[in-house]
């Protein structure tokens, strides 16, 4: 496992953004990971829409048909949180607790972000490879 898909990825693939779908599947499924936050979203975004059992059946089934790992938080996700979010604040700088959460997953995991979003690189040590 390799990378940490964001939030705003796992999205753009589902929309059919052709650059993420072929960046997607040109990784081996095993060499994927998305975040516990990241499922969250996703299921709040579907409950939002009227057709909200397609989106979750479409996005339960690439995580299990693809071998996607479900990365859950635990104690070294918390920390890094924590580390990360103090870090910004002392510098006047502001990331929304879930891009945090999401950060603190790859650091913790050893993994590249793969995003679309621009404030990661203000989290020092994140691997990042931009959409």
């Amino acid at each position: 496992m390799n990378y940490l898909l964001d939030t705003n990825v796992i999205i753009d693939f589902f929309h059919g953004q052709k650059s993420t779908v072929h960046k997607v599947k040109s990784i081996e499924r095993e060499n994927l990971a998305i975040s516990i936050i990241t499922a969250a979203e996703i299921y709040h975004g579907s409950y939002k829409t009227t057709v909200s059992h397609k989106y979750i059946d479409e996005f339960e089934n690439f995580v299990v048909d693809s071998s996607v790992k479900l990365i859950t938080l635990d104690r070294e996700i918390a920390k890094r949180y924590g580390l990360i979010m103090a870090s910004l604040e002392k510098q006047g700088k502001r990331l929304s607790s879930f891009d945090i959460l999401i950060a603190a997953t790859a650091l913790a995991h050893n993994l590249t972000i793969i995003t679309r979003d621009k404030g990661l690189e203000r989290i020092k040590g994140l691997k990042i490879e931009r959409l």
